[in-house]
């Protein structure tokens, strides 16, 4: 999602390659936006989302904070209006000089591997983009190229009055140095059509439509501009510019042909979280615990709660047992059976959207939330956190649930079940905390001009 794609760029690469060698220059802009900080969990790639994500040259320390800017690279060709965007990135604050210099040489790499001439790279003056510049030993006072026509005159007399051996044959160097600068003089000229435009307008184009279709809030949070910035990516790789001789058919052909090395990486991840999963279910018991002087700065949760997330995780997961009775009997309490079971249960199974649960689908579902707990007691939501959870979590085999042929089955999908609930659960509870911490500092920033 976020990162540079290999599916792109080799779609990329079949889309120019009947292009004319004119047609494949361009330069590569570069242009950032301000995003609402947030977390979400995907259950498809079991991470959570909205983190700081530079692909491989996310450092360990900025890894797990909240990104508020995203940075966009696109390509924007010399001839003709389109443009594709060809990574995105999260960062909380800018990208600094040194990472996003890194950025913009990986990006100059794939492109040219991909077929495309880059000729430029194209940024505002910030001073992290300054910063990227003295990366590449290029600074106000020392630019790397001149193009001035003291330059082409230089070049013109060392080789005639000075016969500089290594200026032979250099009329055609000095020759494009003075056309680049009377295209400069004539770009800067006074009139409308000549002068130099503000920015690129494929960018701000670009930009606006995420902003349009992120209404009412012109700032969307990491998910949906990565949703955002995916259709527009899509849109733009399988539209033919105009003119061309490539049809829109035959790039949708190979966008779908095309090595999904993302969906290579995700199920990489579901494969190694259940064999962790498997393994932990393979143990029949664990050993007690050495205990430890004193546990008063971890949350738990109270009883009532545990019961009431058991009886709710019953209900929506009785579908895993609906084929077998026997199954079905370890999840649920019969109603006659009320031992243990207080009124305010019974009312909410009577009325639906719950059912009783047995004693080792309520000790099942204590152990998860204890591993969550845990998880929570020693480090902030983070990417994944939910492999974290597994190495805390411990499953007596008096835990597990199911008839004989199918507990191991049964057991892992509850525990499956719980374990995404409740990281949706740490994501929302992260959001509400930060948007209290937000309404607190602007009453703060009120009071503070008064």
């Amino acid at each position: 999602m976020y990162g540079y794609q290999d599916t792109l760029f080799e779609v990329l690469g079949k889309k120019v390659a009947k292009w004319s060698e004119a047609e494949k220059h361009g330069s590569i802009v570069i242009d950032e936006m301000t995003i609402i900080p947030g977390v979400g969990f995907e259950r498809s790639t079991l991470q959570h989302v909205g983190m700081t994500n530079l692909g491989k040259y996310t450092s360990h320390s900025t890894k797990e904070e909240i990104a508020d800017h995203a940075l966009v690279v696109m390509f924007q060709p010399f001839q003709g209006k389109w443009h594709q965007s060809l990574g995105c990135f999260l960062s909380k604050g800018n990208v600094k000089g040194d990472t996003l210099a890194k950025l913009i040489l990986e990006g100059i790499t794939l492109s040219e591997d991909a077929g495309l001439r880059v000729d430029a790279v194209i940024c505002d003056g910030a001073r992290w983009n300054k910063n990227m510049w003295e990366e590449f030993g290029i600074t106000e006072t020392s630019p790397s190229c001149v193009f001035g026509n003291a330059t082409a005159k230089g070049i013109q007399w060392y080789r005639e009055k000075k016969q500089v051996s290594q200026l032979q044959n250099s009329q055609a160097t000095q020759a494009f140095i003075e056309r680049i600068d009377r295209l400069a003089h004539a770009m800067n000229s006074g009139g409308p059509k000549g002068a130099l435009w503000d920015g690129s307008e494929e960018e701000k184009q670009f930009f606006g439509n995420i902003r349009r279709m992120a209404a009412p809030n012109p700032h969307p949070d990491a998910k949906l501009f990565a949703q955002l910035y995916r259709l527009l990516s899509v849109y733009s790789l399988v539209s033919p510019p105009k003119g061309s001789n490539v049809s829109g058919v035959s790039n949708v052909e190979a966008l779908v042909n095309a090595k999904d090395t993302a969906g290579e990486e995700i199920s990489e991840r579901q494969e190694e979280f259940n064999r962790i999963l498997d393994e932990i279910l393979e143990y029949e018991q664990f050993p007690l615990p050495v205990q430890e002087e004193h546990n008063y700065d971890k949350s738990t949760t109270e009883k009532y709660l545990i019961n009431f997330m058991a009886g709710f995780t019953c209900h929506r997961q009785k579908k895993i047992a609906k084929n077998c009775q026997e199954c079905l009997k370890t999840l649920t309490k019969d109603r006659e059976d009320t031992t243990n079971v207080d009124s305010w249960t019974l009312m909410k199974e009577i009325h639906g959207g719950y059912s009783i649960p047995s004693d080792a689908l309520v000790s099942l579902i204590k152990a998860v939330e204890f591993a969550v707990c845990d998880t929570m007691s020693t480090s902030d939501v983070h990417q994944d956190m939910i492999f974290t959870s597994l190495k805390f979590l411990k499953i007596d085999v008096s835990c597990f649930v199911g008839c004989l042929d199918h507990t191991h089955d049964v057991t892992k999908a509850l525990v499956k079940y719980y374990l995404f609930t409740r990281m949706f659960f740490a994501a929302d509870m992260k959001n509400a905390e930060m948007a209290r911490k937000k309404e607190r500092n602007e009453q703060f920033a009120k009071q503070s001009k008064l």
